[in-house]
């Protein structure tokens, strides 16, 4: 274990484990396959992380990769010290763009009330509620209620108060698959 380079480590860890998570990851540290593993630095690991032209996603699971195999050599005696510990990624996360419907555009999908689309699409603005839970949700048209949820504990079986912007409208049954 000694003279264990990158890839040998890899290949070693990666016995009997599905690694097809890591397989793509393990492709940008091409450079350091030869290099020995007990050789190879902080500075090493985290530039070759920072200098690969992949992903975001892929950079975080390329410094997974690494947790796991230092992990692994030192289980083993391959290494002394935990390199891929002393650094971290900083990856950008992506920022959603939200838009609101315009009032413009509200009138149009009430002109349209007859279309599903334009139902389904009303009844998730004045309620909240994601698709799935619109075309599955109770409707008690008594007191003007909805009762639905699929997503979380707390959101199971709500109770939604049905608007008045949407009290009329007939809400199409379907399933969802």
């Amino acid at each position: 274990t000694e003279n264990w380079t990158f890839e040998k480590v890899y290949e070693e860890w990666s016995k009997g484990r599905d690694t097809k998570n890591y397989d793509s990851p393990y492709r940008y540290f091409e450079p350091l396959y030869k290099t020995r593993f007990k050789d190879l630095k902080t500075m090493d690991l985290e530039q070759a992380i920072l200098k690969s032209n992949a992903k975001p996603t892929t950079k975080r699971m390329m410094k997974t990769l690494l947790n796991q195999m230092y992990k692994y050599a030192l289980k083993y005696d391959i290494v002394n010290v935990d390199y891929a510990s002393r650094f971290a990624i900083q990856t950008p996360q992506t920022k959603i763009v939200r838009r609101l419907y315009t009032h413009e555009e509200i009138d149009v999908l009430k002109a349209n009330v007859g279309s599903p689309v334009a139902m389904i699409t009303l009844v998730q603005l004045y309620s909240g509620m994601r698709i799935s839970e619109v075309l599955s949700c109770e409707v008690d048209r008594e007191n003007n209620l909805f009762k639905g949820g699929v997503k979380t504990k707390a959101g199971k079986n709500r109770i939604i108060p049905i608007h008045s912007a949407i009290q009329d409208i007939e809400i199409p049954r379907m399933t969802v698959d």
